[in-house]
C-alpha cells in the first residue's frame, strides 16, 4: 500500500509537469531518475521513500503510471477505486490530508 501511495502521488505530480510538451513514451524518466535519486519529498516516511526507489530502480525509472501523459488503464482504474472509496466513506482522509482526494 505504501507503494501505491508513493507511486500514485509520484505520478500525479509527473503528468501534471509533463503537460507542457509533445509526448513521448520515456520522456519523464531523466526527471523522474533525478527525483527518485534525491531526498526524500516533504512529508513523506522514509519507508515509503525506500519503497518507492526500490519500484522505479527495478523498472528503469521507466514511468509506471502514465504512458504518453496519460493515466495507463491501471492508473485510471486505481484513481477510480480511489474516488468511490472517497466518495461513500470506505477511506476517510484526515482533514489535513483531505485535499489528496479533491
Amino acid at each position: 500500500m505504501r507503494i501505491l501511495t508513493a507511486a500514485l502521488t509520484l505520478g500525479v505530480v509527473l503528468t501534471i509537469s509533463a503537460c507542457q510538451s509533445a509526448p513521448n513514451p520515456h520522456e519523464v524518466t531523466p526527471a523522474l531518475q533525478t527525483l527518485v535519486a534525491g531526498s526524500p519529498l516533504p512529508k513523506v516516511k522514509a519507508a515509503v521513500w525506500s519503497d518507492l526507489r526500490s519500484f522505479y530502480t527495478q523498472r528503469a525509472n521507466a514511468p509506471a503510471w502514465v504512458n504518453h501523459r496519460r493515466p495507463t488503464d491501471k492508473a485510471a482504474e486505481a484513481i477510480q477505486i480511489l474516488n468511490t472509496a472517497a466518495g461513500t466513506g470506505s477511506i476517510q482522509p484526515s482533514t489535513e490530508r483531505s485535499n489528496y482526494w479533491r
